[in-house]
């Protein structure tokens, strides 16, 4: 068996399919709410509290998630996670203001943090070691693919439902098929070169994203920050976690890796609204540039913790 072979383990490929099918129907749903909230009157600062609810219930939730799984094991999370989100599912198209759509975002948040999370620290317990970022890039290949088909399919299935142009979700096609062939392409990067040498250009790829996509629409600006967005994504958080998983002890990995998707969460929370009270208050432009400081804010913050990791011998 080659190395290639051993690397997508039946239990790897599991996580792929629950993970893939989990984030097809949320992103499905993430691209057709914000404008059936504007078609009922919601405004920009709503659109932004309806990923914000779903965000603090899962900031709030993964922490405890990865500590669940260290002492009670992977089934007892996914299964309960499973059925809040398919009953959240059936029951949001029933839900006919903007107050309670934002209000069942939290469902979709409680069922997507138990089933993610315990996916993800399933697949960082099954990675080699010395392949870890190649096996977490194939991994979030899933995600990768579900954001492929679920917001196309969804500007898809809204623009049969309202009339509206077909083809409102090209970016996000591009954008993550940038995304899916780099982790497929680039995954093994950190490990022959280290995390650290990944994670630099991967944040400051999608601050320049944001930076192009701030100035006025064009198909050309539109897809240049796609592909910048795109290879930013697919490098940052598959190598971020394997640099995580590689520096903690195994019986607290659940715990830290449960920690470190909250703080992903929290930073979709706080951005959420602070772009989108911009977006209101300012312009779109004005939005976009607000969340290209954010990224050079963690760039920096990141090359400070690395040097004081290096001084501490933390390697």
């Amino acid at each position: 068996m080659t190395g290639a072979a051993r690397l997508v383990t039946p239990t790897l490929a599991a996580c792929l399919g629950i993970t893939a099918g989990a984030h097809i129907a949320v992103y499905l749903l993430n691209a057709t709410l914000p404008l059936h909230l504007v078609a009922l009157g919601g405004s920009k600062t709503q659109v932004g509290l309806l990923f914000s609810v779903s965000g603090v219930v899962s900031m709030l939730l993964r922490p405890l998630v990865g500590g669940w799984i260290d002492r009670y094991g992977f089934r007892p999370v996914m299964l309960p996670g499973a059925l809040v989100l398919v009953a959240t599912l059936l029951i949001l198209p029933l839900a006919a203001t903007p107050v309670a759509f934002i209000a069942l975002m939290g469902g979709i948040g409680l069922g997507n943090g138990l089933i993610s999370t315990g996916a993800g620290v399933l697949a960082a317990q099954a990675s080699p070691p010395a392949r870890r970022g190649e096996a977490l890039g194939i991994y979030y290949v899933a995600t990768s693919l579900a954001f492929s088909v679920g917001p196309p399919l969804g500007f898809a299935l809204y623009a049969l439902a309202s009339g509206l142009d077909g083809n409102l979700g090209w970016f996000y096609a591009l954008f993550s098929a940038c995304i899916i062939v780099g982790r497929l392409t680039l995954s093994r990067c950190s490990d022959r070169i280290g995390r650290a040498r990944v994670i630099v250009p991967a944040i400051a790829a999608s601050g320049l994203s944001y930076l192009v996509l701030a100035v006025p629409p064009r198909p050309a600006t539109l897809a240049a920050g796609a592909v910048l967005l795109g290879a930013g994504v697919a490098l940052f958080y598959p190598t971020l976690l394997a640099l995580l998983v590689d520096r903690t002890p195994e019986g607290e990995r659940g715990s830290a890796i449960g920690t470190l998707s909250g703080s992903f969460d929290l930073g979709s929370v706080v951005g959420s609204f602070l772009v989108g009270l911009t977006v209101e208050r300012v312009s779109y432009a004005a939005g976009f540039r607000v969340a290209a400081g954010g990224a050079l804010l963690g760039l920096v913050l990141f090359v400070l913790a690395e040097r004081r990791a290096i001084g501490r011998g933390i390697m």
